[in-house]
């Protein structure tokens, strides 16, 4: 499950696709439909990916892709658009953007591009993560304990592998909910407590197994049971 920002005027194709993505794939999609707010979310919040139309106002998707790595952004992005001459793609590919989709475009294609996108960063790290017992596999977006199993809701995946990915760091309430909900949401405090409570509940039976800690004035982390808070 991946955190998307689509930035498109078209209400009909934003509908279609934000519909598709969230429903048929299981994203996380966030709609804007100018090139401004589309760079505001960029600076605000974090994505896995960008889906940006080529024509917006307020800023077309050339200018988003151009501005967002000029400011060292290195999200995968994906461009949309009705130009389908050569040059037009090479501007595309010149600034920035990753993968060219042409208008009208097939939604089971729209989807093929998002998996290759959202692979490319796995690529470069090890898409396994350990702490004690409990194992993630990234590609296979499933985890095990003690080689077995578990049944995670996505929320509950995500949210498992956004404190792996972290590393021992403590992450607040704030950051993981700026990672795993909308931003329309306004998750709160005891939005992530209650599904970091769950969490716990599927994965750590006692104490001694416990991966999963919050501090007060801290946030949450996932260590391994014997490493020390």
């Amino acid at each position: 499950m991946a955190k998307i920002l689509l930035a498109d005027d078209d209400r009909i194709i934003t509908e279609q696709v934000s519909r598709w993505l969230q429903t048929v794939e299981g994203h996380i999609v966030e709609t804007v439909s100018d090139g401004k707010e589309a760079l505001d979310r960029l600076k605000l919040y974090d994505y896995d990916l960008v889906i940006l139309d080529w024509n917006m106002p307020n800023g077309s998707g050339i200018d988003v892709c151009r501005s967002f790595r000029a400011s060292r952004g290195n999200l995968p992005i994906l461009m949309l658009t009705a130009n389908s001459a050569l040059s037009d793609k090479e501007i595309g590919f010149n600034t920035g953007a990753d993968d060219y989709l042409t208008k009208p475009f097939d939604l089971k294609e729209l989807s093929l591009r998002v998996k290759a996108l959202l692979r490319r960063p796995a690529q470069l790290r090890d898409p396994v993560y350990q702490v004690g017992e409990i194992r993630l596999d990234t590609n296979k977006k499933q985890v095990y304990k003690c080689g077995k199993l578990i049944e995670l809701t996505p929320r509950e995946y995500v949210l498992l592998e956004v404190l792996m990915k972290a590393d021992g760091r403590f992450l607040t309430a704030e950051e993981i909910a700026n990672k795993i909900w909308t931003s329309e949401s306004d998750a709160s405090p005891l939005a992530v407590k209650t599904v970091v409570s769950r969490l716990k509940s599927k994965l750590c039976d006692t104490a001694q197994s416990l991966i999963i800690h919050n501090v007060h004035g801290r946030g949450y982390c996932v260590r391994s049971p014997e490493e020390n808070v």
